[in-house]
């Protein structure tokens, strides 16, 4: 379209293309503007997909953690336990632990009520007297009481029993 400086009429025959080309440009501007609402629409939804996805990635994060943690106390229950194990093997006493106590059952004991307690106070532990230690009261005085050696207790305890329980 060429402009006319000297004249600025437009001519009919012109003023109807351009009646024709201003419709078509509301009707392009209308499919547009729901063109737009359609993709805000869809730009909301896939945003709000976004963020619930988010949600679930940071929930599944989460278990994953957790589940992380549970199979370490796993593992280290199971080495706990295996160590325990160990121990009685080597030592020939089951160890239970509790808050202020340690009790200490031979392999070789006759009864479960055979036991060792000791008692724990901070960093001092003390032979607590039991029914069954009252047997061993020489051994009590002359290991722990003179010599200060639990370990030696432990032995004579540990070797009165094998050989009651081995010899008789």
């Amino acid at each position: 379209m060429q402009e006319n400086k000297d004249n600025l009429t437009i001519p009919p025959s012109q003023n109807i293309t351009y009646k024709q080309e201003n419709e078509e440009l509301k009707k392009i501007i209308i499919k547009l503007q729901q063109n737009n609402s359609l993709l805000e629409t869809k730009n909301n939804e896939l945003e709000q997909k976004n963020t619930e996805l988010k949600q679930k990635n940071t929930d599944l994060e989460e278990k994953i953690n957790t589940l992380k943690s549970t199979d370490k106390n796993i593992l280290y229950r199971e080495k706990y336990y295996k160590l325990k194990n160990y121990i009685n093997g080597l030592l020939g006493y089951k160890i239970e632990f509790s808050d202020n106590e340690i009790i200490l059952l031979s392999s070789y004991a006759y009864d479960c009520d055979d036991i060792i307690k000791i008692k724990t106070i901070g960093d001092v532990i003390q032979l607590e007297t039991t029914a069954f230690l009252q047997m061993y009261e020489h051994e009590v005085n002359e290991y722990l009481a003179k010599r200060c050696s639990w370990p030696a207790l432990l032995a004579a305890i540990t070797l009165d029993l094998e050989s009651k329980k081995t010899f008789n």
